[in-house]
């Protein structure tokens, strides 16, 4: 049974990006989606905002979600955005289990091959991250 799904979006300008503003509303709204973060890295006169800072700033709602309750990770994007990502679950686990880098990452590791950790890279179909988790 899925009880929490979290939604970590990113695209460029929401004017132009925000594709499914309005549905992902809707599944909030009828408690299917429990949260969405969605990050615009080419807002006119805003800072750069990526999914990686989101998850950061949720990083214990990210850890928690996945290695305490044993959720699912997916990554949808590119190998770069990958990467990022990555990288940036590398250092919520260092910072949340107070570990060190390989530490952090041997057990993002253990967690690809044993648990529900799902890097698709869909390199020429999106440009454009999209990450999902559920508990």
């Amino acid at each position: 049974m899925v009880e929490d799904v979290f939604l970590y979006f990113g695209c460029r300008r929401s004017l132009v990006d925000d594709l499914y503003k309005m549905e992902l509303q809707a599944v909030k709204k009828e408690g299917v989606l429990t949260n969405d973060y969605t990050a615009f890295s080419r807002e006119p006169d805003k800072p750069k905002m990526y999914v990686q800072d989101y998850l950061l700033q949720n990083s214990s709602e990210v850890y928690n979600s996945i290695v305490r309750e044993e959720g699912h990770f997916y990554v949808c994007g590119d190998a770069k955005m990958a990467a990022d990502v990555t990288s940036t679950l590398g250092e919520i686990l260092q910072k949340e289990r107070n570990i060190s880098a390989q530490d952090a990452k041997n057990l993002l590791l253990n967690i690809r091959v044993e648990k529900d950790l799902l890097v698709q890279l869909l390199i020429h179909i999106f440009k454009d991250p999209l990450l999902l988790f559920s508990v």
